[in-house]
């Protein structure tokens, strides 16, 4: 399972992918309105996709309707990088999303937070799907057991989207990961605790005290 940084800061992007974290990106208005680097909407998105280096961005259209969704795929393909188009899932993007796809672009689309929605995406022709798994999970007592619906689903009906979930936590990786997710998407502040346990903090230090009360701060650098 892949991991896409959620992020619309560009050094917030590049120290993710130089550590070796994330193979893309995901973006969304909000994330350019709060992070967002330039005066305008393109120098924001410029911004992400020079991050990037090449690897998939999703930016979501914000057209109301099929056609302008439509036209602004066209627009945004035109600025460049390896782009996904998000679309939130709705009776105009059920006919934007065909159009796209016979374009050529690849399309995701989001918000999808029941498996009857995840059927219509895959029908029209997505290539991925988000459930905002993260924000649904968080309001429940127990799993909604919905990303593992989804999988199941399109494994039993042979469609071939994606899932991409978005998680909030580590319990929502082992979900997506189980379920056979193609990537999880998470903030920088979530990727961390990815590699971060205190419990490891812990056994290190043990190890560096010892070694360092017996050969004082030194690494193999410093006697070989």
């Amino acid at each position: 399972m892949k991991f896409f940084i959620d992020s619309a800061d560009p050094e917030e992007i590049r120290r993710a992918i130089e550590s070796g974290l994330v193979s893309g990106v995901t973006t969304n208005p909000g994330l350019f309105g709060r992070q967002g680097r330039g005066k305008t909407p393109r120098e924001a998105l410029e911004g992400v996709l020079a991050a990037a280096g090449g690897r998939t961005v999703f930016v979501q259209v914000l057209g109301g309707d099929a056609g302008k969704q439509v036209e602004e795929a066209k627009r945004l393909s035109k600025v460049g990088g390896n782009t996904v188009f998000k679309v939130i899932l709705g009776e105009e993007s059920l006919k934007s999303i065909p159009q796209m796809v016979s374009l050529g672009f690849q399309v995701a689309a989001t918000t999808v937070n029941t498996v009857g929605r995840a059927l219509l995406a895959a029908n029209a022709g997505a290539h991925y799907v988000i459930p905002y798994y993260g924000w649904i999970e968080q309001t429940v007592d127990r799993s909604t057991g919905l990303v593992a619906d989804i999988s199941a689903v399109y494994r039993a009906q042979g469609h071939g989207t994606k899932l991409v979930v978005y998680a909030r936590d580590l319990r929502h990786v082992l979900e997506g990961a189980l379920a056979g997710a193609f990537a999880c998407t998470m903030e920088a502040e979530n990727l961390h605790k990815l590699f971060f346990h205190p419990q490891s903090e812990v056994a290190v230090k043990d190890h560096r005290d010892a070694w360092e009360a017996r050969f004082g701060k030194v690494t193999w650098l410093d006697v070989l």
